[in-house]
């Protein structure tokens, strides 16, 4: 595992503090891999109760749900351009993020397709801003 101990115990007290000390924390992805790379930190947590946030998200009349429902409903709501879109962008980050991008070509060919999502981004930013903004959440 490739996580200094300092980093293990501030992940252990955040998981603790926001999820409950009975939570079980795994690595999971690239930061297992001893050989590999970089990478972000994957974790998966393993709860014995819903997280704090789901009695915020239920006080706000907001469901808790799976990351392809909240982007169809965000469609839905005119938040989002196109779930297709966000997905395509999604995959893009992880290709960035977990493949170490090392031939220039499909670099450039990455970095330009992320440029060209930036008007879908700029169009996210400025409804949730609108929707935060009609909730009285400013």
């Amino acid at each position: 595992m490739r996580l200094d101990a300092r980093s293990i115990d501030l992940i252990r007290q955040v998981v603790c503090t926001e999820a409950g000390s009975d939570t079980r924390v795994r690595l999971f992805g690239s930061r297992v891999d001893e050989l590999a790379k970089g990478g972000d930190v994957d974790l998966l947590l393993e709860m014995t109760q819903a997280p704090p946030n789901a009695a915020r998200l239920a006080a706000l009349g907001e469901r808790v749900a799976s990351a392809a429902d909240n982007v169809d409903r965000a469609e839905r709501l005119g938040l989002v351009r196109g779930a297709d879109e966000w997905f395509q962008m999604r995959a893009l980050r992880n290709q960035m993020v977990h493949e170490y991008v090392e031939d220039p070509v499909v670099l450039h060919g990455a970095l330009t397709a992320g440029r060209d999502f930036v008007p879908s981004l700029d169009f996210a930013v400025d409804a949730l801003l609108g929707e935060a903004a009609r909730r009285g959440w400013q």
